[in-house]
């Protein structure tokens, strides 16, 4: 759980020099006190990030988001009153400068699906290592899409099959024929070694291709680069 390695967190981040751009201002909602409470304990104790209202249902997360105008929510997508999809919505149409990372302990593809086409930036699975959360919060803070690794291909079918989009705003990127291989066998779950023996080229070139990729198009992991792809053709 997220909560295991937290006192190990703590010993790390109390030892880091601040940084000097403002710390990230954040709002929480969950329903279960003790997910907010772990969450809570985290993001107050990272010197980057400043907590400025916890929820336990979208209605109480709005008034938060009126009140304070965080940079970015954590929203849970099941709440009672006002669930996580419907929150996300209000969010998108009245507070678009908002950035959203939406979490839950669960990962059917539908309802991931579904969240984002609302307007959220990021999904994450509760039982993430902090590791992830703070990557997390660092890709959708940028407006960059971010899903879990554990994510499965099941979800990218769907996105293919629907109009969610969340490239649709980039600017057409001309791939060379190389880039366009490499972004076909990372979809294919290759890895940079594999990807090096099949394309002849060393394991650094490989892995500098990879790392230019996902930068042009604002995506942290081969999940993000899959969704990239099938929305535009490339698989």
């Amino acid at each position: 759980m997220l909560y295991k390695s937290f006192y190990f967190y703590c010993f790390v981040v109390k030892n880091m020099s601040s940084e000097s751009s403002p710390p990230i201002r954040i709002a929480l909602a969950d329903d279960h006190f003790l997910v907010r409470e772990a969450f809570q304990s985290i993001l107050q104790s990272h010197p980057n990030y400043q907590l400025v209202g916890v929820a336990t249902n979208g209605i109480e997360l709005l008034e938060i988001v009126i009140r304070e105008q965080p940079d970015l929510v954590i929203i849970d997508m099941q709440m009672p009153v006002f669930d996580g999809t419907a929150t996300t919505s209000k969010l998108h149409e009245e507070h678009p400068h908002i950035s959203v990372l939406a979490m839950s302990v669960y990962h059917e593809p539908l309802t991931i699906a579904r969240i984002l086409a609302a307007g959220a930036h990021g999904f994450i699975l509760k039982d993430c290592s902090i590791e992830t959360l703070n990557e997390a919060i660092n890709a959708v803070i940028q407006k960059e899409l971010y899903l879990s690794p554990q994510i499965n291909r099941n979800l990218i079918e769907l996105i293919k099959e629907s109009t969610y989009n969340p490239f649709g705003q980039l600017q057409p990127i001309k791939w060379t024929s190389k880039e366009v291989e490499v972004i076909k066998l990372i979809c294919q779950e290759k890895t940079a070694k594999e990807i090096a023996t099949q394309l002849n080229i060393s394991l650094k070139s490989a892995e500098n291709l990879k790392t230019s990729i996902l930068h042009k198009i604002g995506a942290r992991n081969a999940v993000g680069l899959a969704i990239y792809a099938v929305r535009t053709g490339i698989i």
